[in-house]
């Protein structure tokens, strides 16, 4: 996989008293997704990714932001 074939985005993602948020991009193909908070005791993951959206969910209600990056093959 060379650099042209990569497709990249990085996303501050907030959460305001809740433990899902939906997120919105478009790629080529089902890109990888990675998530993480600096909110100490929570566990972040993303599902149902797919190429035009994935859900971030976390383990209790939070209030703060969650980076998320994206990266996919074109």
């Amino acid at each position: 996989m060379g650099m042209l074939n990569v497709e990249i985005q990085e996303k501050s993602v907030a959460f305001v008293s809740t433990d899902t948020v939906t997120l919105s991009y478009n790629f080529t193909n089902t890109p990888f997704v990675t998530a993480t908070s600096i909110i100490k005791n929570v566990n972040v993951w993303a599902f149902d990714v797919t190429n035009t959206g994935c859900t971030i969910r976390t383990s209790a209600p939070i209030t703060g932001n969650v980076h998320v990056h994206i990266i996919g093959n074109k």
